[in-house]
């Protein structure tokens, strides 16, 4: 498999002020110890205090039910991405990986409009792009690209299969096509082997997922996965995805062995014995990718250091919205910090 190398970043000088502002954003970044404090908070105001001064502080303080964490967040997520456009990097690779809203937005409007359930429409304060996206199908209307040819083929397969776990899988496939596509045409080798990375680790985390969704907790061989459920062009090939389905739970470790994803895959594997958990592989992906954008630091040039710093944005808005729910919920610490991302510390 092949592996990037720092010699490989773009060096791109037009980027040279954009990138210098970015290495004072991260150094505002906060911390997962932060976090820590926070998730160890004995009450809301104060976890609150460890805000102070944040980007987050503000658009929090008035939260004083869990139901009001929505229009919150709302706003958080409205600041990132203005931060993130104040640096003016290439519009369209911020776009892709912002994408994710749209998809997940667009993930939970079909399972109610195609089964007709109760829904609602709110979503980490995207309520309003929800209600436009129902309307859209109501009406049989286009969605716009590129979460039209996501919606078809969910539809689609949903119609023959009448599963929302397949459904779930095929609009998530849409995002990482789409992010490889706009990753790719940008030619920038960083951005291909993120995109493919972030592929192997999805592709990874559906097997897996799809595995416990069929109820093959046991020692028993599952019944062969359907491979276009798989996102293309990952580096992972799709016998190996096929091994990952149909091996037996305690035969599964060493799966990944010649590949970047051999101790990640290792550690949440040992994680699923203990208690049958599947959480740890999608925390230890995304710290994989995080540590993949942290190679960003030795380059002064190119747009690179931009995509990576959206990327820690949004690991550090996850963070956020794990303790800050976690909290409303009663969750104790042991639960919350496992749970917490890496970003742009190491």
């Amino acid at each position: 498999m092949q592996t990037f190398s720092i010699t490989d970043f773009s060096g791109d000088t037009r980027y040279g002020q954009a990138v210098a502002r970015v290495r004072v954003l991260e150094s505002q970044l906060l911390p997962r110890r932060a976090f820590v404090r926070m998730a160890e908070a004995p009450t809301w105001d104060a976890l609150l205090e460890e805000l102070r001064g944040s980007l987050y502080a503000e658009p929090l303080a008035p939260v004083r039910r869990a139901v009001e964490l929505d229009e919150a967040f709302a706003e958080i997520e409205q600041r990132r991405r203005r931060l993130i456009r104040d640096l003016k990097p290439e519009p369209h690779l911020i776009d892709a990986l912002d994408a994710w809203s749209d998809f997940n937005t667009l993930k939970i409007v079909l399972k109610t409009h195609l089964t007709r359930a109760p829904h609602r429409l709110s979503l980490n304060g995207e309520a309003d792009r929800a209600h436009e996206i129902r309307e859209r199908l109501e009406a049989k209307r286009m969605l716009s690209k590129p979460l039209e040819p996501a919606r078809k083929a969910a539809e689609a397969d949903f119609e023959q299969h009448r599963s929302l776990f397949r459904l779930a899988v095929l609009v998530d496939r849409g995002y990482q096509e789409h992010v490889l596509d706009v990753f790719d045409t940008s030619g920038i080798p960083f951005l291909g082997y993120f995109a493919r990375y972030w592929i192997d680790l999805a592709n990874v985390n559906m097997v897996l997922r799809w595995r416990a969704w069929r109820g093959q907790n046991s020692g028993n061989r599952p019944p062969p996965i359907d491979r276009k459920l798989a996102t293309p062009g990952g580096f992972v090939s799709t016998e190996t995805l096929a091994t990952l389905a149909e091996e037996p739970w305690e035969r599964l470790a060493p799966a990944l062995q010649h590949t970047p994803y051999d101790t990640v895959f290792r550690k949440a594997m040992e994680a699923h014995q203990n208690d049958g958990a599947l959480w740890p592989l999608e925390k230890l992906s995304d710290d994989f990718l995080s540590a993949f954008c942290r190679m960003t630091h030795y380059t002064p040039f190119g747009v690179e250091p931009l995509v990576a710093f959206a990327w820690f944005s949004m690991q550090e808005t996850k963070n956020l919205m794990t303790v800050a729910t976690a909290k409303w919920a009663g969750l104790p610490p042991e639960v919350v910090i496992p749970r917490l991302r890496r970003g742009g510390h190491a």
